[in-house]
């Protein structure tokens, strides 16, 4: 990620990407969070963030998205996290939670955007960004790098096919 581009957040209207959205705008990142707000609220998105309201599998709008906001880095919340509601609706969360992520994984490949955090965590850890200290609300984030180690596989995979490799 170059400096100056801004850090997509998906899921940054609801509870956890909110919080990483919060954590992000002061270490200085310019944020830009799509959020379908089916489960989010507009009320939660700082008004120093842009939001665009969209799903993430609307690949001409999340790609428009990109492209306006000179994005580098995709930091992913946008999930479904019932689990009494995933046992009864299983084929609900495999579409939003596998589906429409590859689908994100997609146009981030596409608009040759990283999906990744590590490196953004490292700066503010006191990388460019100076000694500035993780808030309490991104360290809950940082529990998303488990899932995140699968997404990137999977994204890997999609950049192979592709003959671009993963990163």
């Amino acid at each position: 990620m170059r400096d100056g581009q801004s850090v997509m957040v998906t899921g940054g209207a609801g509870y956890i990407g909110s919080h990483a959205v919060l954590a992000l705008l002061d270490a200085g990142y310019r944020v830009v969070v799509v959020d379908n707000l089916v489960t989010g609220f507009d009320w939660a998105v700082d008004p120093r963030a842009t939001l665009v309201v969209a799903a993430i599998e609307d690949d001409g709008a999340v790609r428009d998205a990109m492209r306006a906001h000179d994005v580098g880095a995709v930091m992913h919340f946008a999930g479904s996290v019932v689990v009494p509601e995933s046992v009864a609706d299983p084929l609900k969360y495999y579409r939003n939670n596998t589906a429409a992520s590859r689908s994100l994984i997609e146009s981030a490949v596409a608009c040759d955007v990283e999906i990744t955090q590590r490196a953004i965590v490292d700066r503010m850890r006191g990388g460019d960004v100076g000694q500035h200290r993780l808030g309490h609300q991104l360290r809950h984030a940082i529990g998303i790098d488990r899932q995140l180690g699968r997404i990137l596989a999977h994204r890997n995979l999609i950049g192979n096919a592709i003959g671009r490799g993963g990163r």
